[in-house]
């Protein structure tokens, strides 16, 4: 292992032997492209930039628990390759937060099929549409369908949703934010914003149960128009809130608790996306 590499971990309090089994565990799932034995060194740091192929791949072969650990180091890794790299690291809490709810709650942990998930939505709608809830669990359930039938977006994308439809607006008005819902003319709209208008990601959002849902969260539940997912009080929601909020309310509604990544990975077993 090379100096400086060596270095680092000892600062981070990573254990030298606990690294190379990780190393080697690495190089079974990625057909020995990760780490050169014979010299000790990292072969493609690159393949740090992709954590849900990897976490797909462990979940695989080992334990929640090696899994979990093993994602834990990579951050660590992650964050002497790409310091710089925000998107990167926050991709990385997703799944550590979402790893250890599941880990937390070993009994709620099993696989669910995309068509499980809508059949539950589309039952369960009118009952949220029709009837008074609580903020909590009616946001629980919106963000659910969200997830499921709209985008699968990520942690930190959730938490800075805006959103925006007072009369007139449109879609230039959403420049200077990084990801807003936009209502215009009766249709929604995610709109990504990348720094440059000519460069703006809009999606209409038109699945009707989806249209329906939001409508009444806008009318009965948001009180902060700066984040569309926030606390009963109107005050932003933390990610440790957001996340654990969907795994609790998925693993008593369906017996089985689903996380945020989950979702994505359902999403994207299910379409070309």
């Amino acid at each position: 292992m090379n100096t400086y590499l060596k270095s680092y971990l000892i600062e981070k309090n990573v254990d030298l032997d606990d690294a190379i089994t990780i190393f080697k565990r690495m190089n079974r799932i990625l057909d020995n492209t990760f780490w050169n034995e014979n010299n000790n060194a990292i072969i493609a740091s690159d393949s740090l930039t992709e954590p849900l192929y990897l976490v797909e791949c462990l979940e695989k072969k080992y334990s929640l628990l090696t899994t979990l650990n093993t994602i834990k180091f990579l951050q660590i890794l992650t964050k002497l390759y790409y310091p710089d790299d925000k998107i990167l690291d926050d991709a990385y809490d997703d799944i550590i937060n979402d790893c250890l709810a599941i880990y937390e709650t070993p009994s709620g942990y099993s696989k669910l099929t995309y068509n499980d998930v809508v059949e539950y939505i589309e039952k369960k709608s009118l009952y949220f549409l029709t009837l008074a809830d609580n903020h909590t669990k009616y946001r629980n359930f919106f963000l659910l369908t969200l997830l499921i039938l709209e985008c699968p977006l990520k942690l930190n994308e959730l938490i800075n949703i805006k959103f925006m439809g007072y009369e007139g607006v449109d879609f230039y008005d959403t420049r200077d934010h990084e990801i807003v819902i936009l209502k215009k003319h009766d249709q929604y709209y995610l709109v990504k914003n990348n720094g440059d208008i000519s460069q703006q990601n809009i999606l209409e959002l038109k699945n009707r149960t989806f249209i329906k849902l939001i409508g009444k969260y806008i009318a009965t539940y948001l009180k902060n128009y700066n984040c569309l997912f926030s606390i009963a009080s109107g005050k932003p929601i933390t990610k440790a809130n957001i996340s654990n909020g969907l795994i609790n309310f998925t693993r008593k509604e369906l017996g089985i608790a689903v996380g945020i990544q989950d979702c994505r990975r359902l999403f994207l077993s299910h379409q070309d996306f």
